[in-house]
């Protein structure tokens, strides 16, 4: 989403931990960047101590490919727009790797069209007592099946896909066009749609405001699905949900409870972005 993706495509096999893969079309990186790609803070956005105050991307940090690389098998692919070609490098522990004994460990020149390809493979292999804590396969796939849904909820204008490997039909697949009311029928069913009241609160004092789509009080579920973004990042918040529950318990039957999307923005320097 940094790099200005309008096309997102997941993979997983095993709950992602024999393989999970995110596929792009964004603005790629650079042959250049590639030694530096999988370092410490070599992604980091941030180039100065006042860049904590305003942060408003994902990847300010430039730690995530770094950690995931001495977990796991990682190999990229990436072409940007002024590259006649795209690029596959192998990493393990942050540096460039020969992806088998006796090959060049430099970025190889293969076919492929402008994006980032991200393959993590066999995550964990390393560290079993973290292989150990986790859940089964379906439930890891089940996890990020849910973190792909609500980020395409919130990112009209972006597809989204996801699904196991094998699979002839995406478990997530939204268009970039559809509309955030489509998207969430597509997503959650067509009652929830029908049932969906607009919601704005602008208030310029505290520099916040508050968008969202929420079911009517003719719509209630077992199941409280509260789709939360804040300053475009997915949070969970046990206060929000809790103030939610209690508006609607006036309203719906004991035991029943609604959905809810909401998108709150505010000053990011009201916002620190690790407590989340």
């Amino acid at each position: 989403l940094d790099a200005g993706a309008k096309a997102i495509r997941v993979l997983l096999n095993q709950g992602g931990l024999k393989l999970l893969q995110v596929v792009d079309d964004g603005s790629g990186i650079m042959v250049e960047d590639f030694p530096l790609l999988c370092e410490r803070f070599a992604t980091s956005k941030l180039s100065s101590f006042d860049d904590l105050q305003s942060i408003a991307t994902f990847g300010f940090r430039g730690e995530a490919l770094a950690s995931i690389t001495h977990v796991a098998h990682v190999t990229i692919t990436s072409k940007t727009e002024a590259q006649d070609c795209a690029y596959r490098a192998s990493f393990r522990d942050g540096k460039l790797v020969p992806p088998q004994a006796g090959q060049s460990k430099e970025p190889k020149p293969i076919g492929g069209v402008r994006g980032t390809q991200i393959r993590a493979e066999d995550l964990f292999y390393n560290v079993p007592i973290r292989l150990q804590a986790l859940k089964s396969h379906n439930e890891e796939y089940r996890r990020c099946l849910d973190v792909v849904t609500q980020y395409a909820v919130h990112y009209t204008g972006v597809s989204f896909s996801c699904k196991k490997t094998g699979a002839t039909k995406a478990d997530v697949h939204t268009l970039a066009r559809a509309t955030r009311t489509d998207t969430i029928r597509s997503l959650y069913g067509v009652k929830v749609s029908r049932e969906l009241l607009e919601i704005e609160h602008k208030d310029d004092t505290f520099g916040f405001e508050l968008s969202g789509l929420v079911t009517n009080a003719n719509f209630s579920t077992k199941k409280f699905t509260l789709v939360l973004f804040i300053n475009n990042r997915l949070v969970e918040s046990g206060s929000i949900r809790r103030a939610i529950k209690t508006v609607y318990g006036k309203y719906l039957p004991r035991g029943m409870h609604p959905f809810v999307y909401l998108s709150i923005k505010m000053r990011p320097a009201d916002l620190d972005v690790n407590v989340h």
